[in-house]
């Protein structure tokens, strides 16, 4: 697949009895999958202290298995914290936090390194240099690499 896309959401797991509200990051995440796209759902669940956590948790998680979309969604669940307070413990039910992290990770860096060419001056940008163990002759084979699938379409298109 590609660059990984999350669709987040903080509204769906408050309701454990699903509806409408459970069908539209359902669809995109349905969709860009159809399309080839590696897409994730990430769900965040403030239950500020909240005895029914265990019910919306357990509800998502049920309904997500259902339908057959669980190896792609992540519940965030912060059981004591409200949407407005500071996040506190964190509570994650499907990617573990390394792996969640390492793939929005490589989503952000992809896009930095396909993005951040200076076109004008025709090297890196000063930030993408600035990386950990980055110099310019690194620098553009990332850009490189990323710029392959673009430009093996622009090819194909030509040919």
């Amino acid at each position: 697949m590609g660059l990984p896309v999350f669709v987040g959401s903080a509204f769906v797991a408050q309701y454990p009895t699903g509806g409408g509200n459970f069908w539209v990051p359902l669809q995109y995440l349905l969709g860009l999958r159809a399309l080839g796209v590696e897409a994730h759902w990430l769900e965040l669940l403030w239950a500020g202290g909240d005895r029914r956590r265990a019910q919306f948790v357990g509800a998502f998680r049920g309904a997500v298995e259902r339908l057959g979309v669980a190896e792609w969604v992540t519940l965030v669940c912060f059981p004591e914290s409200s949407r407005d307070g500071p996040p506190g413990q964190a509570e994650h039910h499907g990617l573990a936090p390394a792996e969640l992290r390492a793939r929005a990770r490589d989503a952000l860096l992809t896009q930095m390194i396909a993005a951040e060419e200076e076109i004008d001056e025709h090297k890196p940008a000063e930030d993408l240099l600035a990386l950990p163990g980055m110099d310019e002759s690194r620098a553009g084979e990332l850009i490189m690499a990323a710029r392959a699938p673009m430009l093996a379409r622009m090819e194909q298109g030509a040919a």
